[in-house]
This record gives C-alpha cells, structure tokens and sequence, in this order.
C-alpha cells in the first residue's frame, strides 16, 4: 500500500484529533459532546480516518493495559472517519509496528 502524503497542516490536525479524543475518553466525555470536540478540529472522513487507524493499529501491536487506543478510534469513527482509510492506516500501523518490535 501506497502512504498517503500529508501536508504538514494535515499532519498536525491527525495528531490533535487523536490527541483531543483521547483526552475526552480518559476524561469520560459523554460521546456527543466529544464528537463534537473532535468536530471543531476538522470534519474531514479522512483526516478522522487516519486518526483513528493509527490509535487502532498502535493498540493491536502493542495493547498496554487497557484498550483506550481502541475506545480511541471508536470515537473518531462516530465522528465521521472514512471507514476504509481507518482499515487501511490501523492494518498498515499495527503491521510497521509488530515488525518494529519483533511481534509479527
């Protein structure tokens, strides 16, 4: 699979949802009120979309203690992420990563 090229701006905006998301679920945001945290940042299916693949895929390569890299994506795909670029960035992730620490 081919990466996908990101503009610095982009880059940015994928961190900051993943980061904004997971504040709320540690928080315990009630899930519209963090949707739409998520929301004010950028509605894009795909920004979202690779958000969410990279907290998924971080967490099936390397699932720590609990499962917020999955509650993570989960939201991000409740606010709108594109459901295949999601398949494709957490497959793609979790892969570099099982490879990178010696799991695959």
């Amino acid at each position: 699979m081919t990466e996908m090229r990101l503009l610095a701006q982009q880059q940015r905006q994928v961190a900051t949802l993943e980061e904004v998301a997971r504040r709320a679920v540690r928080n315990g945001t009630p899930t519209e009120l963090a949707v739409t945290e998520v929301r004010r940042i950028t509605d894009d299916p795909v920004l979202l979309g690779l958000a969410a693949g990279r907290a998924r895929g971080r967490w099936s390569a390397i699932p720590l203690f609990q499962s917020i890299g999955q509650e993570v994506a989960e939201l991000l795909i409740e606010a709108g992420a594109d459901q295949d670029v999601y398949t494709m960035t957490a497959s793609s992730v979790e892969r570099r990563l099982r490879r990178h620490v010696g799991r695959d």
